[in-house]
């Protein structure tokens, strides 16, 4: 692809070596032409209320200006880098205007072109993101000084970076291949989600069904600081359904041997740990009435019937035996934190930080949504439309198109624009004639918008698209379509009926 974009840039600087030297033999041409011709290329909205709305920003043009718009796209200008149509430095104040456009349904209700090299009629622009930059002052149109160009800097969620950098023709709709951009991965995205991931919160309460204690009595007393002179004041029955809010299951199994934990070189009981299993566990009731000794009548000594046993450096074994029933049960539980680390909060305080910590994660989804994933850096000489993109070719089918909207036909005469987008919005292409309606398509899945003179809207989605190719319908020479009509108030509303 590369080699593509440097072989046309070589053959546009041949074109423009040779147009020097034929500038005049070209005027007399042009002159002929314009005379004998009256078609002359404007852009048109095809929705008026839905033409993308420009971006004004004062601009001093004697001092140096970088402007960061709140889509991430820097526009930087140096001092005395303006002119006026004859070339005389700009002194006085001015006015830029940018818009941007992100995908082919913004393009679209622009009236914007992507066809290329219509000489050949065969080839599409895909884009990556398309800019237009203007500027004036007192009314009258500003250039660029040749050797003072704009640094503008754009982000684009379309990730294959092998694009080229096209600048539209204002008075033929052509596009010109004249560079090749830079680009890097935005860094703000990584530094985003590793935000993003520093905002798990440390508990979330209630807490997940796999987090037990072994005894709500035992975490009430951790939550009085084990101080016995608390313990003995409090009322303990309300102590333990106070501590039932924070979510924790009680696992109500003893071990009278009261075996302790090592956690970071410290020794606790096993009743003052938050512990967590990898699913939730089902305890026999046998188990719950275990008390974890058993009279030995032969030996005369007392059996322990449970048991720990670690299994790594925070998983331990718990096993419970009934030896009168020859039965047996085991569990696995791993290390979470001592109970104090969740108790230093009351439930009410975590729900609130919860609730503080998830409103933050949605704004930063919200943030990294909306922030482009790659960065295209290029520099500017003259105002105009500009497209950082790269060549696809339409597909070889062209049938003549007949519509209808809900069933009733649609005259030709009737059809103010007609256009077919490409599967993931990238391209968009219009009819090469309404008598009859001739459209290129793309290769693989279309949608198609019509838009009548009284400005009805129908479309014609991909889905509804791929089931009329499975038909075989788009091998005739003459097809009808019927669309659907659709209200659309905005450009993510269209995007989404796409």
């Amino acid at each position: 692809m590369k080699a593509f974009f440097y072989n046309l840039l070589i053959k546009y600087k041949q074109m423009k070596t040779t147009h020097l030297f034929n500038m005049l033999g070209i005027s007399m041409m042009l002159l002929l032409v314009s005379c004998n011709s009256n078609t002359t290329f404007k852009i048109e909205p095809p929705i008026t209320k839905l033409d993308p709305p420009f971006t004004e920003l004062a601009y001093n043009p004697l001092a140096d200006s970088t402007f960061c718009l709140p889509n991430g796209t820097k526009i930087k200008i140096i001092a005395s880098s303006l002119c006026d149509s004859v070339g005389n430095l700009l002194s006085s104040p001015c006015v830029l205007k940018f818009r941007q456009f992100d995908n082919a349904v913004s393009i679209f209700l622009a009236g914007m072109p992507m066809r290329y090299l219509k000489s050949e009629d065969n080839m599409s622009l895909e884009t990556a993101g398309m800019f237009e930059l203007r500027a004036s002052s007192n009314g009258k149109s500003v250039n660029i000084i040749h050797d003072k160009p704009i640094t503008i800097t754009i982000g684009s969620n379309f990730t294959d970076t092998r694009q080229g950098f096209f600048k539209m023709d204002d008075n033929t709709g052509d596009w010109q291949l004249i560079g090749i951009p830079s680009w890097q991965y935005n860094p703000t995205v990584d530094s985003l989600k590793k935000h993003l991931s520093s905002l798990k919160p440390e508990y979330s309460i209630p807490l997940p069904p796999n987090f037990y204690v072994f005894d709500l009595q035992r975490m009430a007393d951790v939550f009085l600081g084990d101080d016995y002179n608390r313990i003995n004041k409090a009322n303990m029955r309300a102590m333990v359904e106070n501590m039932k809010k924070y979510g924790l299951q009680p696992l109500d199994v003893s071990f009278n041997s009261n075996p302790t934990i090592i956690l970071d070189g410290n020794r606790y009981d096993y009743g003052e740990i938050l512990w967590k299993s990898d699913a939730p566990l089902q305890i026999p009731n046998w188990v719950k009435t275990n008390w974890g000794w058993n009279y030995n009548q032969q030996t005369k000594k007392y059996d322990e019937l449970s048991s720990i046993q670690k299994i790594n450096a925070n998983k331990y074994r718990f096993s419970i035996k009934d030896t009168k029933e020859n039965r047996q049960f085991s569990f696995i539980l791993e290390v979470v934190s001592h109970l104090r680390y969740l108790l230093r909060y009351t439930p009410e305080q975590l729900m609130a930080k919860q609730k503080e910590c998830e409103l933050e994660i949605a704004e930063t989804e919200r943030i990294i949504r909306n922030t482009r994933l790659i960065e295209y850096t290029t520099e500017l000489y003259s105002m105009g439309v500009f497209n950082f993109d790269r060549p696809v070719y339409y597909s070889q089918m062209k049938p003549t198109l007949n519509f209808t909207i809900n069933n009733v036909p649609v005259k030709n005469s009737d059809i103010k624009k007609v256009a077919v987008f490409n599967s993931n919005l990238t391209s968009v292409s219009y009819a090469d004639s309404y008598n009859p309606v001739v459209c290129p398509f793309f290769l693989g899945t279309n949608k198609i918008i019509l838009i009548t003179q009284s400005g009805e809207i129908g479309i014609f989605t991909g889905a509804e698209f791929d089931q009329l190719m499975s038909t075989d319908k788009f091998n005739a020479d003459e097809i009808t379509i019927d669309l659907k009509a659709v209200k659309v108030d905005s450009p993510d509303e269209l995007r989404s009926i796409l």
